[in-house]
């Protein structure tokens, strides 16, 4: 019986590992009603999840609960996303919260998600379909509330970059039943009329179902099929919408969209002046070299003594002429005496030479050489050459050595 006995611990631990080695509780979402909410100095997060039969207890770390959208208190109805551990000092399980989001946005992500997907599979969010913002934009079109604060904000900005940059405002409703109807229009009215060279569509920031019509299928259509490049300024710099996936660039806020689209004057013209004194110092060292070479020449004996410069160019030409005089009979002495080699060798081979020390010719009356009795019949006739004549005979015998 001792082997059965456990401690309190031992117990805590096996059913920490039961539960936390359970896949499903892994990331799991819980729809409740927040209960004793209790946000501590260290930023963590203490709270019920309860329905109508059960609680369970829950826990937001600080660096989770920072990234809340808003701050729950009791009565919310919630979605909580994360896993169920166990406490194993005080022998509690409880659900260790990643995400919390209004019961209602809860439904709104669902939907988010599923258009998301669909629209990634038809390729409406690639890279590729993205487009180069004009870098000097003549009409900046502006699709926005007119009562936010996004609409100043861009205006601020963009006087302030460039004051003679034209801006051409749509005003349309950004949240509501009617807001993604009133964007499509917008936008298609600036591609029908070619009012802008590029596009501003956003507001400030808000709640998923604030943001909602900017994830409508009808406006990320609109915004992935313009003509005309769009930036889209939606929320603040977490949010994301399915509009902004669409964009040809996504800025985090109106101010910042208009940082993107309208060039600085200012650092334009800071740049062409840095062009300009850049300039400046090139022609000045050019001149400078230049300058520099006019006294190198100014200097050569040349300019200074032309006629001690020419002489010294006549010594030069004179002793090249006589390099080139001497060269030519070297030259010619060399092919003189392998010319009288040569006529040496052909005298010597001459058959006149030889016939002068007493040789001759004998040949038929054709001019056939005889070179063998065997060449010559006995009364035939032939002719014996000398250096100083011809012998006419005729063959009376043949006498073999």
């Amino acid at each position: 019986m001792v082997d059965n006995i456990y401690t309190v611990s031992d117990v805590n631990r096996i059913i920490k590992q039961m539960i936390e080695n359970r896949a499903e509780f892994f990331n799991i979402q819980l729809r409740g009603e927040v209960s004793n909410f209790r946000k501590y100095a260290s930023g963590h997060c203490y709270f019920t999840l309860k329905d109508k039969n059960s609680v369970i207890k829950a826990v937001m770390f600080r660096g989770r609960a920072a990234e809340l959208k808003f701050l729950p208190k009791d009565g919310d109805q919630v979605l909580a996303i994360g896993r169920i551990g166990v406490y194993e000092r005080d022998g509690i399980y409880q659900l260790y919260v990643d995400i919390m989001i209004a019961s209602g946005a809860g439904d709104l992500m669902v939907a988010y998600e599923k258009l998301k997907q669909k629209l990634e599979q038809e390729g409406l969010f690639l890279p590729a379909r993205k487009r180069e913002i004009p870098t000097q934009p003549q009409k900046i079109g502006i699709i926005t509330s007119q009562s936010g604060a996004a609409i100043h904000d861009i205006i601020t900005v963009s006087k302030r970059r460039s004051p003679g940059v034209k801006l051409v405002f749509f005003p349309v409703k950004v949240q509501g039943e009617d807001a993604g109807g009133e964007i499509v229009k917008a936008i298609n009215f600036m591609n029908e009329h070619k009012l802008a060279d590029v596009l501003i569509v956003g507001r400030g920031g808000g709640s998923i179902e604030d943001l909602w019509a900017f994830n409508e299928e009808n406006v990320v259509r609109a915004i992935a099929y313009s003509k005309i490049p769009v930036v889209t300024a939606i929320g603040h710099e977490t949010d994301f919408t399915l509009a902004d996936f669409a964009a040809d660039r996504r800025a985090a806020t109106p101010s910042q969209a208009a940082e993107i689209v309208v060039p600085d004057v200012r650092e334009f013209l800071r740049h062409l002046e840095q062009l300009n004194q850049r300039n400046i110092h090139a022609v000045k060292a050019v001149i400078e070299r230049n300058e520099s070479k006019i006294i190198e020449f100014s200097n050569a004996l040349v300019f200074k003594e032309p006629d001690r410069w020419l002489a010294d160019k006549k010594i030069a030409v004179d002793n090249c002429l006589n390099r080139i005089f001497l060269s030519i009979n070297s030259i010619k002495q060399e092919y003189e005496h392998k010319y009288a080699l040569l006529v040496t060798k052909l005298d010597a081979a001459s058959p006149l030479n030889i016939m002068s020390r007493g040789y001759s010719i004998a040949r038929k009356a054709d001019g056939t050489i005889i070179k063998t009795i065997n060449a010559v019949n006995v009364g035939e006739s032939i002719e014996t050459v000398t250096t100083d004549g011809v012998i006419l005979s005729a063959v009376t015998d043949v006498k073999r050595r």
